[in-house]
């Protein structure tokens, strides 16, 4: 691994200084191959992160602060995040389910993965609108209780910057400027910015609920 390490930043150096004209895929298909599958990922990640939830939630539970229950978003608001979630988690199914099941998307799971992919994007803009944290000047005002908790504002920024990976890798695929090498570095790092979402956007509903219930 080491050698392999060395050799990539041996390789991406020469060619960064080279004088010849470089495509932007170029470095992408040097990457080396770290002999994990992305199925043995996706145990690991879910692993980590169930009992990261459940400590989370023993901890909130153990010093509660017995704060004021957090102030209500409206029911439009609250109807955007829920069908997002909704989304996130028809992509996850459709998208993580079928390369654990299957090891690749394809059929009615591609095309209810691409189907929900154009809310995901459209309803991503509402969503960093109505929940990205308020500003320092709102902290003392109803917007400013709703981010009160840390981990609502981090959780949040993780969300929507995941999410904006996550549709830019599959735009820039649609573009003619990547290779097939470069096509599949990009499908690879699509998986990880989705699975990334999936993990912010657990975290980003359990800190809400924390809020909302005034344990924090």
């Amino acid at each position: 691994m080491q050698a392999q390490l060395i050799n990539l930043l041996t390789h991406s150096c020469s060619l960064f200084f080279s004088p010849v004209h470089l495509g932007p895929t170029m470095l992408l298909a040097d990457l080396p191959s770290l002999n994990v599958s992305f199925t043995q990922v996706l145990y690991a990640v879910a692993s980590v992160v169930a009992v990261g939830l459940v400590l989370a939630a023993l901890g909130v539970l153990t010093t509660n602060r017995k704060a004021r229950p957090g102030p209500a978003r409206n029911w439009i608001t609250r109807s955007v995040y829920g069908v997002y979630v909704v989304l996130i988690m028809a992509l996850a199914v459709t998208g993580l389910g079928s390369i654990v099941r299957w090891g690749h998307m394809s059929g009615y799971a591609l095309l209810l993965h691409v189907a929900a992919a154009g809310g995901f994007v459209f309803l991503m803009v509402a969503i960093a609108v109505l929940y990205l944290p308020a500003t320092a000047e709102a902290v003392g005002s109803r917007d400013g209780q709703l981010d009160r908790w840390w981990a609502i504002r981090w959780s949040a920024w993780a969300l929507v910057l995941s999410s904006l990976v996550t549709a830019g890798t599959m735009l820039v695929s649609m573009l003619p400027v990547l290779d097939t090498t470069g096509l599949l570095q990009m499908a690879m790092l699509h998986r990880y910015a989705g699975l990334a979402v999936v993990i912010a956007a657990c975290v980003h509903l359990f800190s809400l609920t924390c809020v909302r219930l005034g344990w924090r």
